[in-house]
């Protein structure tokens, strides 16, 4: 879990890490080589980003999922919208699957946009997972189940949350606190 004040440097820190941002001064290593030495299409593929605003697209829930994972089974894509705490949410819709979500998802609300996309994200199953803020729009209900998926993706691969609602998570979490590192020079 990664923690600290707005602004403080997280998401740009996240960024760094997925090879969205090459990095200015210094070097990102993985297993003591530079980041930059990678395949980038192998570096996204491994790594997943999940952003503070993800983005839907004009079609219907269904092909925003297939975006993500174009061969996605459908007990792949009902994993993921269990997952996501989004299964109930489209068997309430009238066309399910096949409802139009608009541009960016304008047709959905905030919650249900950022479930979506974490039904996308989670899709895609990267080995390593950072996401920035993916509870931030979601009721403490909502991302308690979030958090639970989490934790038992944590238990086969990397899981690195930003968060503000750092009480959701279970106490034992691995917690880098920017406060901590600006304090003490970033060491």
């Amino acid at each position: 879990m990664l923690l600290g004040p707005s602004g403080c440097g997280k998401s740009t820190f996240a960024k760094l890490l997925c090879s969205l941002y090459p990095p200015t001064n210094g070097q990102i290593l993985i297993n003591n080589q530079s980041i930059q030495n990678f395949d980038i299409r192998s570096v996204r593929q491994t790594i997943g980003y999940f952003p503070q605003s993800p983005c839907l697209f004009s079609g219907t829930i269904l092909e925003n999922m297939l975006l993500a994972k174009p061969n996605a089974s459908e007990n792949e894509i009902v994993a993921a919208l269990h997952a996501s705490a989004c299964h109930d949410l489209i068997s309430q819709l009238p066309q399910g699957l096949h409802t139009q979500v608009g541009e960016q998802g304008g047709f959905l609300s905030g919650g249900q946009r950022q479930r979506l996309a974490l039904a996308c994200f989670f899709l895609i199953e990267p080995q390593i997972l950072i996401l920035d803020e993916p509870t931030s729009a979601l009721d403490d209900r909502v991302s308690a189940q979030i958090v639970e998926h989490l934790y038992k993706l944590s238990q086969e691969r990397i899981v690195l949350v930003i968060t503000h609602k750092s009480d959701l998570f279970p106490k034992h979490a691995t917690v880098l606190n920017f406060s901590d590192l600006e304090a003490k020079n970033g060491r």
